[in-house]
């Protein structure tokens, strides 16, 4: 498997354990917005710019639309009280069951943790 496959794979598996469901479009959205910021880490600091603004273009709707439906995948998670498992799942422990991370705070979580993950289990 490619690297970049592995990447995607390890993020649409971590979605789905944090309790993103994979028939919404946050979560394709989600998807992509990580592998936007693991291509490019600074993408973040302008997240409306550089990643809302490309993964609408491919999806023919607006920015607007893909940063509520990111939002809304991240609501999931967090009242499925799921959002935790990121905790184990990244080795870190920085969510509680109440905490609802930013788009921006998790893409950036994600983009930065997930390229170490797919090294350790290469």
């Amino acid at each position: 498997m490619e690297t970049n496959e592995k990447i995607s794979f390890t993020i649409a598996n971590i979605l789905v354990q944090i309790g993103i469901p994979y028939n919404i479009n946050g979560s394709k959205y989600l998807k992509r917005a990580v592998e936007l910021a693991i291509q490019n880490p600074t993408a973040v600091m302008s997240i409306t710019k550089n990643v809302y603004k490309p993964i609408a273009k491919e999806n023919a709707t607006k920015s607007a639309n893909v940063e509520r439906a990111i939002r809304h995948a991240i609501d999931k998670a967090t009242s499925r009280n799921k959002i935790t498992n990121l905790n184990h799942l990244l080795g870190l422990n920085i969510y509680s069951s109440y905490d609802k991370p930013s788009n921006g705070e998790l893409v950036a979580l994600l983009a930065q943790q997930i390229p170490q993950l797919v090294e350790a289990y290469a």
